[in-house]
């Protein structure tokens, strides 16, 4: 069976095809797909260091 590194941040800072996350208050730059849109302050879902999902505040 296979395992999944899954984790959940706030965007602090964008860039062309990166962003980067705060995690427990440590920061992380991931990937980003360029079909994704994401504004700073949105929650990002990451699976294996790459981001898949955007969580919007409501």
């Amino acid at each position: 069976m296979q395992t999944s590194t899954i984790e959940i941040g706030r965007v602090i800072r964008l860039g062309r095809g990166w962003a980067d996350v705060s995690i427990n208050r440590k920061t992380r730059r991931v990937s980003v797909r360029p079909d994704l849109l994401i504004r700073v302050g949105d929650s990002l879902k990451i699976v294996h260091d790459q981001a898949v999902s955007c969580l919007r505040p409501q």
